[in-house]
């Protein structure tokens, strides 16, 4: 980046760029060749972003901590990314920014992200979406914008061997255009496009045999007053109602019609027989 040894383009070289001639200065074939009118320095172009260290799986999970998201990293460009530490270690929190003004904006939608795209799908990259966003911790006032590539997931995950080499490439390619202070940032991301909501897996469908099926026990509780006052009352007081009694059968009789009544007195004095004699007159 020395200044000394960047070599300026005189408006007689322009003149002759703009007429076709000496034509061979330029490559325009390059992916870094410049389409846009903005003249690139040679400093640029011989820039080569070295990648940070290899990401680690406890990186590739904490990296976007805080998103809704919360996407895996596959690879990127930019500082090194060093894990909580300390007695009190957590992971920061990341919020998305208002993007602001940048110059990237004015070139993106012309020839930029086209050239994004040829590269990703020269490296066979199975991606899913480009963005331009800013992304910053939430203690923090500002954050970096970033070029962010979403990729999927599915059939199978892009390593980062191939990340990393993509996530260079673009980034040698803003730096083509004077962009500088933009990182570049590979995540997964898989992305449905559908007009609803999504559609549950359809259950599974058991084939029966020819023939009846078999019956199955069932226990049927009828709460009718025919049923709770005549005599099986006593035969399935344990099993069906374990806390069932004759002051609950009582409170329980409120509401049933008046026929039932009789009824009732009749499985009280069956229910006597089998208990202990007792006191008429104390008797409820």
């Amino acid at each position: 980046m020395g200044g000394s040894k960047v070599e300026q383009v005189s408006s007689t070289d322009s003149t002759k760029l703009g007429s076709g001639e000496d034509t061979d200065k330029v490559d325009t074939s390059s992916p870094m060749a410049d389409t846009s009118g903005v003249p690139l320095s040679n400093s640029n172009l011989a820039t080569t972003p070295s990648p940070p260290p290899r990401v680690s799986e406890l990186e590739a999970m904490l990296y976007y901590r805080g998103l809704p998201s919360n996407p895996r990293l596959i690879a990127r460009t930019g500082e090194p990314w060093y894990p909580p530490s300390g007695p009190e270690a957590y992971p920061r929190a990341n919020e998305l920014r208002s993007l602001g003004k940048h110059k990237l904006f004015d070139i993106w939608e012309d020839n930029l992200a086209l050239k994004v795209h040829n590269i990703l799908d020269e490296n066979q990259v199975n991606w899913s979406s480009t963005e331009i966003v800013r992304i910053a911790y939430v203690d923090e006032p500002d954050g970096n914008i970033v070029l962010w590539i979403g990729v999927y997931s599915t059939p199978t995950r892009l390593s980062y061997d191939v990340g990393i080499e993509v996530a260079v490439q673009c980034k040698r390619l803003l730096l083509g255009y004077g962009i500088e202070d933009v990182d570049v940032e590979l995540r997964e991301s898989d992305f449905i496009q559908s007009t609803g909501p999504a559609l549950l897996k359809p259950p599974n469908v058991v084939k029966q045999s020819a023939g009846p099926a078999p019956l199955k026990p069932t226990n049927i509780v009828n709460t009718s007053p025919a049923i709770m006052c005549n005599s099986s009352v006593k035969r399935h007081s344990r099993s069906i109602w374990p806390s069932f009694s004759k002051r609950s059968m009582t409170r329980t009789s409120l509401s049933i019609s008046r026929s039932a009544v009789s009824q009732r007195q009749q499985v009280r004095k069956r229910l006597s027989l089998g208990m202990p004699r007792m006191k008429r007159g104390k008797q409820r």
